[in-house]
């Protein structure tokens, strides 16, 4: 991998909540852990999505996720290369800190304030907090 290519695939991971939302999966069967980790006790299912990085180019990216009962968890950004956009049958591309488009998928969950109010007042206690 080229260090033009390692650097896009880190400007993609650093966006991998957003990606993890709107990709879509490609494999209908879980596929075997062979290296057995704890949190793909059920496999790794593969998603895709696509990413247009600052420099205007788009990439297909494909991200693994592990299962383990009712619980998924993404493992990494595995493959990612160079692509177009398919014609119609993406809603949403992430382009850096924005997406081009906005999904009509309404079903991304919205932040509430009692999680800002938890992190709050985690970080009143920590006397390493930096103000």
């Amino acid at each position: 991998m080229s260090n033009a290519e390692y650097l896009t695939k880190i400007n993609a991971e650093i966006h991998i909540n957003e990606l993890s939302e709107i990709s879509k999966r490609t494999n209908e069967d879980n596929v075997p852990d062979t290296k057995k980790h704890r949190f793909a006790k059920d496999g790794f299912s593969y998603r895709t999505a696509y990413f247009q990085d600052y420099d205007g180019k788009y990439y297909k990216i494909t991200i693994s996720v592990g299962h383990n009962g009712n619980v998924s968890t993404v493992y990494n950004v595995g493959k990612i290369k160079k692509d177009t956009l398919p014609n119609g049958n993406i809603k949403t591309v992430l382009s850096g800190s924005k997406a081009n488009s906005v999904s009509s998928d309404i079903t991304v969950p919205q932040k509430t304030q009692s999680v800002k109010n938890s992190i709050r007042s985690q970080n009143e206690n920590n006397p390493y907090d930096i103000k």
